[in-house]
């Protein structure tokens, strides 16, 4: 039989599809392997990165970590640091005690006047004179009264500046801190301060460092003096000869002199800020007895102050109190050129001119008033009277009259009518038109 040639045909055909068809499995299986090479290379990336932002999150987390462990410690520390402070903190009460009782005086801390905190002695001090702190506080007590202080002893020392005093009790309160010490017979005083103006912290300095006088020192005559000047009744022994009766003398004498620092600053406070004030400086200096009488310098420019001519003339009493009656004249003088900023030439002349000005306040009238009195040849007869005589009531000025005007412009044209002021009806001296 001979042969299907379409079968022979359908074999041909069969025979190249299965070579060809061999050939694409070879190469679809090379596909697939590349393609899961290349899955596996991209799972291997993949997780590379993986690795790598685990790492990297690991590390940020340990960091993370210590940064946050450091400021919990951190934390910690300056917990434990105001809690140690708190413990032992300048007013048994706790913080805040003190500033809350300021604010039942003065609602307002602006207008409320220095506060005068005063250290307690040192732990450790001779004890003779763990009370000294306390007497201070007493005798500035007349401050308060007067509303020119606010005064507060501490109950445990402290050293200044104190962080957590400021920030719980002193923020914003003007603030003189004031600390008295007597060492080996030495008195040493220092003065620091917050809110006083200028910087806001003032660092404690030492003011004073003097020996107390000693036994040969204390004659009777200033036994006496000391108790006749004291305006709180203290009375002096009979002499010195024992250590008590020294230690009192000398106590009393130590309070006295940081009575004198505490009230200088509270007055160079004022002198700044208040008109009309009067300084209570010469009052704390006269309790040390007439020896201590001097010159006070105010080391500040005198533009510096709030009403110059009333500290001139409370120099002025001094000057006489010295029995210098000349400079007492020339302070006098230069108070009131200070009020009218112009020399006169005579002070009837110038005490009229302030008077005029309405330069001349109450209390400068006062003061004169008082210098008169205390110096009879300081003021003539006629600056005596013209503290209170009446001012001269100046004449009236001339009659002024109306005119209307009119004026050309460039072109010629008639200007509108102007009214002008002409001195005595002349209408040659114009001084206001509208």
């Amino acid at each position: 039989m001979a042969a299907d040639p379409y079968s022979a045909t359908a074999g041909l055909i069969e025979g190249a599809l299965r070579l060809t068809t061999a050939g694409l499995e070879i190469y679809l299986d090379r596909r697939v392997v590349a393609r899961e090479q290349e899955q596996a290379a991209r799972q291997d990336q993949a997780e590379s990165r993986r690795r790598a932002e685990d790492q990297q999150q690991a590390r940020e987390e340990y960091i993370r970590g210590r940064r946050d462990k450091r400021e919990d410690d951190d934390r910690a520390a300056a917990l434990a640091r105001e809690t140690e402070a708190l413990r032992h903190y300048p007013f048994t009460a706790g913080a805040g005690s003190l500033r809350e009782n300021i604010r039942t005086v003065y609602a307002d801390l602006q207008t409320m006047p220095p506060l005068i905190l005063i250290v307690p002695t040192r732990d450790g001090a001779d004890p003779m004179w763990h009370s000294l702190s306390r007497r201070v506080e007493a005798f500035l007590m007349p401050l308060q009264h007067a509303h020119l202080a606010f005064v507060q002893a501490a109950d445990r020392d402290f050293t200044w500046p104190h962080a957590a005093l400021l920030r719980h009790d002193l923020a914003g309160v003007p603030t003189v801190v004031l600390r008295v010490e007597v060492v080996s017979g030495w008195l040493l005083v220092w003065l620091g301060g917050s809110h006083l103006g200028g910087q806001t912290v003032r660092p404690m300095s030492q003011i004073a460092w003097m020996p107390l006088p000693d036994r040969d020192a204390w004659t009777r005559e200033r036994l006496d003096a000391l108790e006749e000047a004291s305006s709180h009744g203290f009375v002096s022994p009979p002499s010195v000869a024992d250590e008590r009766s020294l230690s009192t003398v000398q106590t009393e004498w130590a309070t006295r002199l940081a009575a004198v620092a505490a009230t200088a600053a509270v007055d160079a406070y004022h002198l700044l800020r208040r008109r009309g004030y009067d300084e209570q400086i010469d009052t704390a200096i006269r309790e040390l007895g007439p020896e201590a009488a001097a010159q006070l310098v105010f080391p500040v420019d005198r533009e510096a102050l709030a009403d110059p001519a009333y500290h001139l003339l409370h120099r002025s009493r001094r000057q006489i109190a010295l029995g210098d009656r000349a400079a007492a004249r020339a302070d006098v003088v230069e108070a009131l050129e200070a009020l009218n900023g112009r020399p006169s030439a005579t002070l009837r002349d110038a005490i009229l001119a302030a008077r005029a000005d309405k330069q001349l306040a109450e209390w400068h009238v006062t003061m004169l008033e008082r210098l008169d009195r205390e110096s009879p040849d300081l003021l003539d007869a006629k600056a005596r009277a013209a503290l209170r005589e009446p001012l001269p009531v100046a004449a009236p000025a001339a009659p002024s009259r109306e005119l209307v005007r009119r004026t050309r412009d460039k072109t010629g044209e008639s200007s509108e009518p102007r009214i002008v002021l002409t001195r005595g009806g002349d209408p040659n001296a114009p001084f206001g038109e509208w």
